[in-house]
C-alpha cells in the first residue's frame, strides 16, 4: 500500500468507526472516500463541492418558505431543472459507473440508490426530514412530515405514493407475513446505509472478476463487519485468485476459527489445501 492509499484508508477507517454515531443523512462524504479507495482516484472535494453549491443555491431559493414548499422546489430542481435520470441499467447490476457519485453527478444519471442519497443531502441542507428506508428496490424516501410520515418514490421524480402502491410495497417486502404496519419501513442506519452500497459494488466487481477492486471493498466490509463470513470466505478466494497465498490462508484460517473447519464450505476446504501444498517447501514433501 502506498503513502497516499494510507491516508485514504486511515481516514476512512475514521470514517466508519463513527457511523454508528452519524446522523444517517451526512454520508456523502464517507461514500465519496470509498470511491477514493476503491478506485484510487482523488476527487471527493471536487465532487463535494458541486454538490454543495447545489444546495446552496436550493437555500438561496427557499429562504422563508414552508417545508412543503422548500420540498416542492427541491423536487423540481433535481428532476426538472438538474435533470437527474435513475439509470435503465443500474438494476441490472452491470454498470459500476452508475454507482459512482462522482460520474453521476457529472452526468446527472445513476442508480436509483446513488440518486437517493443526493436527495437526502440536498434534503438535509434545506432542513428536511428525509431519510432514505428499508425498501426492496432502495427507491422509497421517507418523509417525516408531522405526526403521518409521507413516502417518496425517488424513480417517479420524487412524488409521494399512492395508499394503493404503498401496499403493494408493503404485500412486497413482506410476503409472508400479514398486517404489517407501514411503520415497518425503518429509517436505515447510516451503518447499514454504507454496507448496502458496498455490498452493490462487490457484487459488480464479482460479475466482472475485477479482483482488485473487489478485494479492497471487501476490505472495507471486513473493517465494519470483522466477523462476516461470507465476506472472509469471499475475500479468502480473492486473495488466492490474486495469488496473494499467504493473505488467502490467514483468512480461511479467521473463518475456520469463527465457524469450525468441518462446518465450513467445501470450495474453502479445498482452496486451504491447495495453498497450503503450494506453501510447503520442495524439501518436506521429497521427505
Amino acid at each position: 500500500m502506498d503513502i497516499t492509499q494510507k491516508v485514504r484508508w486511515d481516514k476512512l477507517s475514521v470514517d466508519l468507526e463513527l457511523l454508528t454515531v452519524s446522523d444517517p443523512n451526512s454520508l456523502i462524504p464517507v461514500i465519496l472516500d470509498i470511491h477514493s479507495l476503491v478506485f484510487n482516484e482523488e476527487d471527493p472535494n471536487n465532487t463535494l463541492r458541486k454538490l454543495n453549491f447545489m444546495g446552496y443555491e436550493l437555500q438561496t431559493r427557499t429562504e422563508n418558505l414552508t417545508e412543503a414548499d422548500r420540498h416542492s422546489m427541491l423536487r423540481d430542481y433535481v428532476f426538472n431543472e438538474k435533470r437527474f435520470l435513475i439509470s435503465a441499467l443500474s438494476t441490472k447490476t452491470i454498470d459500476q459507473n452508475d454507482w459512482q457519485l462522482p460520474y453521476t453527478i457529472e452526468t446527472k444519471q445513476g442508480a436509483s440508490f446513488i440518486i437517493s442519497l443526493i436527495y437526502v443531502h440536498l434534503a438535509q441542507i434545506l432542513e428536511l426530514p428525509i431519510y432514505l428506508i428499508n425498501s426492496k428496490e432502495d427507491n422509497i424516501l421517507k418523509w417525516v412530515n408531522g405526526n403521518k410520515p409521507t413516502y417518496l418514490d425517488i424513480t417517479n421524480n420524487a412524488l409521494p405514493i399512492t395508499e394503493k402502491k404503498m401496499c403493494e410495497v408493503l404485500l412486497e417486502l413482506n410476503k409472508d407475513k400479514k398486517n404489517i404496519p407501514v411503520d415497518s419501513f425503518d429509517i436505515i442506519p447510516a451503518k447499514n446505509i454504507i454496507k448496502n452500497y458496498l455490498d452493490y459494488l462487490l457484487n459488480i466487481f464479482t460479475l466482472k472478476k475485477q479482483h482488485g477492486f473487489a478485494k479492497t471493498t471487501l476490505d472495507v466490509l471486513l473493517k465494519l463487519e470483522p466477523a462476516n463470513l461470507k465476506y472472509l470466505h469471499n475475500r479468502a478466494l480473492i486473495y488466492k485468485a490474486l495469488h496473494c497465498h499467504k493473505e488467502a490462508i490467514n483468512d480461511i484460517r479467521r473463518y475456520y476459527s469463527l465457524n469450525g473447519e468441518e462446518n465450513s464450505p467445501v470450495e474453502l476446504k479445498i482452496a486451504y489445501y491447495e495453498l497450503k501444498s503450494l506453501s510447503t517447501p520442495t524439501s518436506k514433501l521429497v521427505h
